[in-house]
């Protein structure tokens, strides 16, 4: 391809590149390009889209800057700066990738109706909820916590139509393993939530992020994993 083309084609995707990010952050005209991709991007796991654009500030500079340019940018970097810049202005979104019927439970629920849903439907998180109210996330951990009380403290033996989802709930270790987020929230931002949040199992989504509103979906660390390998497969 001709290098007049790329140079033209690399030139323009960067000034778009560059005015969504002034737009986006509402940042004077006098901010560096640097620190806008670093408080663009503060808030992702992956860092390698900033790197990316930091490099491609000295290419573009190197074009632009200079009487004779020093060289022209290589059909990878053109294609890879416009791929970056088209994940900025349409980025994925959790919602409706996370969009599903979630089962819910209420405090005074049996433990033997809790097992029958894991049983049926293969989940293991469940948002507790009693007079509309959110109370907690009933998870894996803290049920297996439950049992274990049970057996060591209790009896070696349990009725499940005995103990109460609200047994389970006060022995859950943390109140930080569930979070409400908006349905418009990226993947990306959905990452950082999990990453500097060790607890969080589970993020649950609503319109705008409020516990009252109705759930539209969830989203689990399991799901995270399994996103997270999937992108992997798809770079290598």
């Amino acid at each position: 391809m001709n290098e007049d083309i790329l140079a033209k084609r690399f030139i323009t995707t960067f000034n778009f590149v560059e005015q969504h990010l002034r737009v986006s952050l509402g940042v004077p005209p006098e901010a560096r390009f640097t620190q806008m991709t670093q408080k663009y991007f503060e808030r992702r796991v992956d860092q390698k889209d900033r790197f990316d654009l930091d490099a491609f500030a000295s290419i573009r500079n190197a074009i632009t800057h200079s009487a004779e340019p020093l060289f022209s940018p290589s059909i990878v970097a053109v294609e890879r700066i416009e791929a970056i810049f088209e994940r900025m202005v349409n980025p994925k979104l959790i919602y409706p990738r996370f969009k599903v019927d979630v089962d819910c439970v209420a405090l005074e629920d049996t433990l033997a109706s809790v097992f029958n849903t894991i049983a049926q439907r293969d989940f293991s998180q469940f948002p507790v909820y009693s007079d509309k109210k959110f109370h907690g996330l009933l998870t894996e951990n803290g049920l297996t916590r439950w049992v274990a009380q049970h057996v060591l403290h209790t009896s070696p033996s349990v009725n499940l139509d005995g103990a109460t989802v609200a047994d389970v709930l006060s022995l859950e270790q943390s109140q930080g393993t569930s979070q409400f987020v908006p349905k418009t929230m990226t993947v990306d931002e959905m990452r950082y939530c999990f990453a500097v949040a060790p607890d969080l199992e589970a993020v649950l989504i609503t319109e705008t992020g409020d516990s009252t509103e109705k759930l539209l979906g969830i989203a689990t660390v399991y799901d995270l994993l399994e996103l997270t390998l999937n992108s992997k497969e798809q770079r290598d």
